[in-house]
């Protein structure tokens, strides 16, 4: 147990050094009751928007416990639903998949739920891909529908600690 859980707490986690690397926390965490928080980035394209609201609702309780990030009217519709802030991007398609693409690159998203229609073509389709790219290339998970959105947020996944590993310079 460290010696001052407040300090961690109230300042951010230090980095930790394990031979010739530099491991950085992707995630904070409360010591003393061991709370992880994720950044979870949550798409849901326009026919999608009203399962969204069902789907957010239903798992408000988890969701509200971490770091939500949405684009466009889905973070309006989930700042409401969760009654909880969330950090609110473009409009998808006026920047907002970029704008996420960005987060994805930058190691500021631990998993996207991505609500779409598969079957239908994409006006976006090109920044869509770039986003699971992205993800894939970064080792973000990805859920693309509710069943396995809920998986996701019921599993081991949420409550482990997230490090990124940077070589010491």
């Amino acid at each position: 147990m460290i010696e001052n859980d407040k300090y961690f707490l109230e300042n951010e986690l230090p980095d930790l050094v394990a031979g010739n690397s530099i491991i950085k926390p992707k995630s904070t965490m409360m010591l003393n009751n061991m709370h992880i928080v994720k950044r979870i980035a949550i798409v849901a394209q326009d026919k999608r928007k009203n399962e969204l609201i069902e789907w957010s609702f239903q798992n408000r309780d988890v969701l509200s416990r971490h770091e939500i990030i949405a684009a466009g009217y889905a973070g309006d519709v989930l700042e409401g639903t969760l009654n909880t802030p969330v950090q609110k991007l473009m409009p998808e398609t006026l920047g907002g998949y970029q704008e996420m693409g960005k987060m994805i690159a930058n190691g500021e998203v631990d998993m996207i739920i991505f609500l779409w229609d598969a079957r239908k073509t994409q006006p976006h389709e090109n920044d869509i891909k770039t986003l699971f790219r992205l993800a894939e290339e970064n080792n973000i998970v990805i859920a693309c529908n509710k069943p396995s959105a809920e998986v996701m947020l019921h599993s081991s996944f949420l409550n482990e600690v997230s490090c990124k590993v940077k070589e010491a310079v």
